[in-house]
Order: structure tokens, then sequence, then C-alpha cells
């Protein structure tokens, strides 16, 4: 089935349009498919606690580091380095805004040597890049 559309604009001699009406089903699944998808990637946006837009204090940079470290270590577990129990020696972490960047380290332990984990957590979107410090 057709369907004819007039439109006429002021100072013209009139348009005449034929559209089939599959297009106009297609046009309205289309709009409502690309309005429900927005929609979904702002809830998911603000809705996922996982994903911080901003670290905004050294409390939050700390978070992230711990949270990239277990999942560091979940998915490499032959690195010793990245497990809970290792980290754990060096509490309390501290973290220091270093450009756009929280620096995460912790506190090392009298008489310690070796490897000590240390996390860059990017200030503006929480990215992360996981490093290790050799103490002597």
């Amino acid at each position: 089935m057709r369907l004819l559309i007039k439109a006429a604009p002021v100072g013209s001699n009139g348009l005449v349009m034929i559209v089939d009406r599959r297009f106009l089903y297609l046009y309205s699944f289309v709009t409502i498919f690309g309005v429900l998808n927005v929609a979904a990637l702002i809830i998911f946006h603000f809705a996922n606690p996982a994903i911080p837009a901003q670290i905004r204090t050294g409390e939050m940079a700390i978070a992230v580091a711990r949270r990239a470290w277990s999942a560091t270590y979940e998915k490499a577990p032959w690195h010793g380095v990245w497990s809970k129990e290792y980290t754990l020696k060096f509490e309390p972490y501290s973290a220091k805004l270093d450009g756009d960047s929280w620096l995460v380290r912790g506190s090392v332990p009298s008489n310690f040597r070796g490897a000590m984990p240390i996390a860059r957590v990017r200030r503006i979107d929480g990215a992360v890049e996981l490093l290790v410090e050799t103490v002597e």
C-alpha cells in the first residue's frame, strides 16, 4: 500500500511525494531503537558503580587500584605480586595526585626487600597502569 503525502511550501508550485508504508514502519523502528539504545547507554554509564566517571579523591584511587590488582591476579595468578595476601603487606596505601593521575603506593615494611605493587590511576576516567617497584 502506498501513501500520498502532499507538501506545499510557501511560494512553490507544490511537491508531491509517494512514500511506501514499509518505509514509515522501518523509519519508526529505527528511531525508536535509536532512542532506546541511547537511553540504555546513559543508564549503563551512570548506574554502573564499577566504572567511576572521575577519580576525585585518593580513597577512590586506592579502591580502583585494589580492584585492578585483584582482577590482574585472577587472570594471571602466577604473578604473586598482585595477590591479595601480598598487597596487604603494604597497608596502609596512600595516593598522591601527580599531574592528571593518582599515584597509589603502599608503606614499605621494615626489613623488606623485593617487589612492591604500585598503580597509576588516571583521574579523568579511572584507567589503571600497574607498576612494580623494587625495594632494596
